[in-house]
């Protein structure tokens, strides 16, 4: 497992996945980011069934400026 950044289309499917992790965890709410050392099941189940996208691990998912 390696850190990697999931990009949600909203904030409840980033909350419901949080739930299912069992290690820490970064979420911005602000870009709808989680950032975590995540398992490729983990990953392909939060593409599957809450629309996340495998983003690049920047400083800028952890700040308050809107992704482009």
């Amino acid at each position: 497992m390696e850190k990697q950044t999931l990009k949600f289309d909203c904030l409840i499917n980033m909350a419901i996945f949080s739930r299912q992790l069992s290690s820490g965890y970064l979420m911005n709410t602000n870009n709808f980011t989680l950032t975590s050392k995540l398992s490729e099941e983990q990953i392909t189940a939060a593409k599957t069934k809450y629309n996340a996208v495998v983003i690049e691990t920047t400083d800028k998912v952890f700040s308050y400026e809107v992704l482009g």
